[in-house]
Formats: C-alpha cells, sequence, structure tokens
C-alpha cells in the first residue's frame, strides 16, 4: 500500500483545566497549581501569536485584486456578441470535445476583452475576422487568421487556436 501522509500534530486547547484528582488535595499542589493557572494566559498569549503569524504571511503575499470590467467599446460588443454567433453555428458541427475546447478558449477572448487586454489594433482584425466568417468568406477569415497568429500568438495563443478550429470547420461545411 502506499505510504499515508504524516497527519497534523494538533495540541489540544489551551484553557482552564480542571486539576487532577490526585493535586487537588495537597496545599503544594494548589500552590503548584496557582502558579501554572498565572503562566497560562502568558503561555495562551504566546501560543495565539504563534498561530497569527503564519495566517499573516499569506495575507502580504496575496495577489493584486483582478482588473475591473471596464465599459466595452462597440468594436468589442460586436465581436463578444458575434463570436457567441459564430461559434453556435460553427461548433455545433464539430465534435463534442473540439467544440468544448473552443468554447473554453473563447471564453479567454471574452475574459481578455472585458478586462481591456486586446489592443485596438487586434480588436479591428478580429473584427474584420468576424466580418470575414460572417459573410462566410473562409480565405479572407483564415488570413486574418493567420496574420494574427504570427503577429500576437505569445498573449492570444489560447482564443486564437479557437479561431483558427473554427476558421478550419466552416470550410468543411
Amino acid at each position: 500500500p502506499p505510504p499515508r501522509p504524516p497527519q497534523a500534530f494538533s495540541s489540544p486547547p489551551m484553557g482552564p483545566a480542571a486539576p487532577p484528582s490526585c493535586l487537588s488535595r495537597t496545599p503544594l499542589a494548589l500552590g503548584s497549581l496557582a502558579r501554572m493557572q498565572r503562566h497560562l494566559p502568558h503561555q495562551q498569549h504566546h501560543h495565539q501569536q504563534q498561530q497569527q503569524q503564519p495566517a499573516a504571511q499569506p495575507a502580504a503575499a496575496a495577489p493584486a485584486a483582478p482588473a475591473q470590467p471596464q465599459a466595452l467599446t462597440q468594436e468589442q460588443k460586436y465581436i463578444m456578441t458575434t463570436v457567441a454567433g459564430l461559434q453556435q453555428r460553427v461548433c455545433g458541427a464539430m465534435q463534442k470535445k473540439m467544440a468544448e475546447d473552443v468554447g473554453k478558449k473563447l471564453q479567454s477572448l471574452t475574459d481578455k476583452l472585458n478586462s481591456n487586454q486586446v489592443s485596438a489594433d487586434v480588436c479591428s482584425q478580429l473584427a474584420q475576422w468576424c466580418q470575414a466568417m460572417e459573410r462566410n468568406d473562409v480565405a479572407a477569415a483564415g488570413q486574418i487568421q493567420t496574420a494574427l497568429t504570427s503577429s500576437v500568438w505569445d498573449e492570444h495563443g489560447t482564443w486564437l487556436q479557437a479561431t483558427k478550429r473554427m476558421v478550419d470547420q466552416a470550410k468543411k461545411m
């Protein structure tokens, strides 16, 4: 059998506990108990500080909040609407797994458009790609897609794969 992962050790909760019955009968034990109880709040405070310190460090290293969505331009809205329509039309003829993959990759485009991570130049070319796909000019759409791939693959490779698959599927239709 595979080795078990080590279990985390948890110490019992610290707090005022009833003294064991053997200690409560002698005066010496009562004095020792009183000393232990005086040190207990200090130990609890020290223990709480140790527990809080590790929790505070990850909070300081937390990533910055994601960019807030800004108002979309008319071109960005056109791209999102058109791509969604093309996705329904073209991906309906694809195999299920490929259609799901294209949908996931197109979500990357939507996310980038919503957070203004697509330059105006790329948006312009993408709008031209949408127009070519709408009029079933797959040759022009393919050229635009190839040009985009050559120029912005590093930034937008994920959703560009989806546009390539959509062009390829449109050629078959």
